[in-house]
């Protein structure tokens, strides 16, 4: 079974955006007869005619605005995810999840967070507040990469690998 390829989907998604080839074609910065083409293959696949022509106005017959829906979430979804993966291939991008004690949280965290913005605007810092026996737990877990805790600390002595 053929799929519509990403192409014919944003030529679809823009048809149902501007109603016409024309404006449709300038804004995914194509010709006309290519976005037609486009258009026209994605309805060969679909064995359904997704537009409905006339000299005057485009419109999206049902299967069309179904599909042109969808498109949309995908398109979205694929946005997200590219802009995800670039931005961990900069140095210090991406999440990193940190764990604070309530008792040093109010008085770090302010200095810490403007500093990291400032320094690494690809970064997603994700601040949780927790008690240093759960701070260990969500560490060993894998649910944080680092946690800012009071020392001395019994169990912090095992857990070479987290300090």
């Amino acid at each position: 079974m053929y799929l519509p390829s990403l192409r014919q989907l944003e030529y679809l998604i823009a048809l149902k955006e501007h109603k016409s080839f024309s404006r449709a074609a300038e804004s995914c910065h194509v010709t006309q007869s290519a976005l037609s083409n486009g258009i026209k293959e994605l309805e060969e696949t679909l064995r359904q005619p997704v537009v409905t022509r006339s000299t005057r106005y485009v419109s999206l017959t049902a299967a069309g605005a179904e599909l042109a829906h969808v498109a949309e979430k995908i398109m979205q979804q694929l946005q997200e995810v590219t802009y995800n993966i670039r931005r961990t291939a900069e140095p210090m991008a991406g999440t990193i999840r940190l764990g604070v004690i309530p008792t040093i949280a109010p008085y770090l965290l302010p200095q810490i967070i403007a500093h990291v913005q400032n320094v690494f605007p690809s970064l997603n810092l994700q601040i949780y507040e927790g008690l240093s026996d759960d701070l260990l737990d969500r560490m060993r877990s894998g649910d944080l990469e680092a946690a800012l805790m009071a020392f001395p600390f019994e169990e912090a002595r095992g857990l070479n690998q987290y300090i």
